[in-house]
């Protein structure tokens, strides 16, 4: 609902995903008006191999022509309607999400050298515009200064800067019936460290379900690399709310004499835990004053074993959920005094209520 609407002509878009996306003009000439929007569900007649338009090198770079490749262009479209919808949600509903990270480097004879697993938080809202060509930048950390590589993350997959920089095109993956590829390939005058890669979409939803990043031009790292491949898995937590849940990464360094010292670093990042920072009911001054609670345990098995990654949410809030830890521990804040009934989802298990 949008309220406090000047009397006029607007500009309307309308986009979800799993349908075609909708431009209008609407005309407000009173203090209220119910507006009713029909969108058509996408349909796509998909072929074995669809387009190859991102294959070889990208002299022509943006989205491609929907007369051309209609198929390609609403792909797309489709994907940036996935980041622009985790984009609104977490501007709209703050939340938070816990990573485990295991990091491991080995050398050329496959011994290894460095074993170091972590957590690290994340804020849903944060976001960094993307810079074709601008993955590899210097950091400091405990042992100084060094380089690294930041890969662009979900939010950043709508930005005008990653969609126009870049070759597209559409496949059907070998061996699959449920998903559909997006590729895609940076600019040729791209010269600095950028990626290359493919989308999953599911085929029916159009919903995000994977991703496998590419590192281009890694040689030209401050740490030369011969290959560095990231792969990720999406699930969606809630209705329309879509995250990475599992990432892997493999960094190959090139090959020099003497040989380096590591030859392969690896980094995995598992999701832990999600939680909403704030509840979503209106804010007014009486439940600002309303003191607020907080509801924390162990979901455990019958054998007493403790269950990772459960879905816990109080009443019928279901937006307001978090994951338990690898301990099996959840902790809900910002709860009302009184009576509360908890819901307990985990696939394999039989949901359970208190």
């Amino acid at each position: 609902m949008f309220t406090d609407v000047a009397a006029g002509s607007y500009r309307v878009a309308v986009r979800q995903v799993g349908y075609h996306p909708l431009d209008t003009t609407i005309t407000v000439d009173s203090l209220h008006r119910d507006v009713r929007i029909q969108v058509r569900r996408l349909r796509l007649q998909l072929d074995a191999l669809l387009v190859t338009e991102a294959r070889g090198a990208c002299r022509l770079p943006g989205p491609p022509d929907s007369s051309v490749s209609a198929q390609t262009h609403a792909l797309l479209e489709q994907l940036r309607t996935n980041a622009e919808r985790f984009v609104a949600l977490a501007d709209s509903f703050p939340f938070d999400y816990d990573f485990e990270r295991t990091f491991i480097e080995r050398d050329a004879t496959g011994a290894e050298l460095k074993h170091v697993v972590d957590t690290v938080r994340v804020r849903g809202s944060t976001r960094t515009p993307f810079r074709p060509g601008g993955l590899d930048y210097a950091a400091r950390g405990p042992a100084g200064a060094y380089r690294t590589v930041r890969l662009p993350t979900l939010g950043e997959f709508a930005d005008s800067a990653f969609v126009w920089s870049r070759c597209w095109a559409s496949a059907v993956p070998a061996g699959s019936d449920s998903l559909i590829a997006l590729e895609f390939r940076p600019a040729t005058d791209i010269r600095s460290p950028d990626v290359a890669g493919s989308f999953f979409l599911d085929r029916r939803t159009f919903q995000l379900r994977g991703a496998e990043l590419r590192l281009t031009r890694p040689s030209r790292m401050i740490r030369p690399t011969s290959t560095a491949v990231t792969t990720m898995t999406f699930r969606e937590l809630y209705p329309g709310l879509v995250l990475p849940s599992r990432i892997h990464s493999r960094t190959d360094a090139l090959a020099t004499r003497p040989p380096p010292a590591v030859k392969t670093a690896t980094e995995d990042q598992r999701l832990l835990r999600l939680a909403f920072l704030r509840p979503f009911a209106p804010s007014t001054a009486a439940q600002t004053a309303v003191r607020r609670g907080a509801l924390a345990g162990t979901v455990r098995d019958t054998a007493g074993e403790a269950i990772a990654q459960v879905r816990v949410h109080v009443g019928g809030d279901t937006l307001r959920f978090v994951l338990t830890d690898p301990a099996g521990a959840f902790r809900l804040p910002e709860l009302a005094p009184g009576p509360q009934h908890v819901h307990f989802r985990r696939m394999g298990f039989a949901p359970a209520s208190f």
